[in-house]
């Protein structure tokens, strides 16, 4: 099952894993302030303020950071230990981060001790988090069960997401073979003459993804249009595979799709707070990586020489077909044509 968030689809269990563990780094900021302070938090808040909006900065900076690192993607196949030392590294950055808030707004600085014990604290709770989320939460519980109206060459986009990091927000309950359709899939096929309403009243379905061929044949309107009215939602398959993918397949894509499709809002206001979160964005990871980035510029100049080119410029294409320069670090020898940068 999934909720929309800010224009994006976002699995409950996703959510729920987010909150839990926005919820244990701020308590493990408080718990942090209680160590190094004693039970008696005078002290702190007469040198610092107030304790729980320096434990909400500190827990959402964490947040954001576990989301950077790509720890609450849908689609996540590292193991247990490649998720700890993502954990780690986003963590870490978030230390990084938070005091760089601490710094451009001194009135919520806190200290040293009480950063270091909650950033600890904070890779030992998220840790221990995912651990038993993943070994207790029923994942069934949160997945819409889905019935596919097809069962052609569109079906079977749907049929081979077979790995359980594909079917993360859903559970398939089969395919119901279109009329007109030549052939059918060799997985499990529910029988057509129930009807469409029946079968998701037996199956108990959440949604209906429409994948057939031809939709100029027999296209079940009708019935359709009384699964929506029992709340029963009806989805068209490209829509349905971008949602729990992340990707648009091109080899059933249709024109019309494009046209009436979800993803193409291009409102004022969503135009301007793309383009803040992505300048605040870049400022910030800037800020974090610039260390790194002189490293590797000296760490070029060693291994090919002083004189030698740092950066390779590459012509990118970007939005409304304008053209603009990318400047990466060298990577590759250098040619005689290559300009230094």
């Amino acid at each position: 099952m999934r909720i929309r968030l800010i224009g994006e689809h976002v699995h409950v269990s996703i959510a729920v894993l987010a909150g839990a563990e926005l919820a244990f780094c701020c308590g493990a900021f408080v718990l942090a302030a209680h160590v190094r302070f004693g039970r008696n938090l005078t002290g702190f808040e007469g040198d610092y303020g107030p304790l729980w909006p320096r434990a909400l900065v500190f827990g959402v900076v964490m947040i954001l950071c576990l989301l950077a690192f790509g720890l609450y993607s849908a689609r996540q196949r590292a193991r247990a230990f490649g998720i700890v030392v993502r954990v780690v590294a986003a963590v870490t950055v978030g230390f990084a981060v938070t005091a760089i808030v601490w710094y451009v707004i001194p009135g919520l600085r806190v200290g040293r001790g009480v950063m270091i014990l909650a950033t600890v604290a904070s890779i030992v709770a998220v840790t221990l988090t995912r651990t038993v989320f993943s070994r207790l939460v029923n994942e069934d519980v949160f997945k819409r069960r889905v019935l596919v109206y097809g069962s052609g060459q569109g079906a079977a986009a749907i049929a081979e997401l077979r790995r359980r990091s594909d079917r993360r927000g859903f559970a398939l309950v089969g395919f119901v073979k279109a009329d007109g359709e030549a052939r059918a899939l060799p997985v499990t096929t529910l029988d057509s003459s129930l009807g469409l309403f029946d079968l998701c009243v037996r199956h108990d379905v959440d949604e209906i993804v429409v994948a057939m061929d031809d939709r100029r044949r027999q296209f079940p309107l009708r019935e359709l249009l009384e699964c929506r009215l029992a709340g029963v939602d009806v989805t068209e398959l490209l829509t349905f595979l971008e949602r729990e993918t992340g990707r648009v397949r091109l080899d059933v894509l249709n024109p019309s799709w494009l046209i009436f499709g979800p993803g193409f809002r291009r409102d004022p206001l969503r135009l301007f707070s793309s383009r803040t979160l992505d300048v605040v964005a870049s400022v910030l990871i800037l800020t974090v990586s610039l260390p790194v980035m002189l490293l590797s510029a000296v760490a070029i100049l060693v291994e090919d020489g002083w004189r030698s080119p740092v950066f390779y410029r590459q012509a990118r294409v970007g939005g409304a077909g304008r053209s603009f320069e990318l400047l990466k670090f060298r990577s590759m020898r250098a040619s005689t044509s290559c300009r230094r940068y």
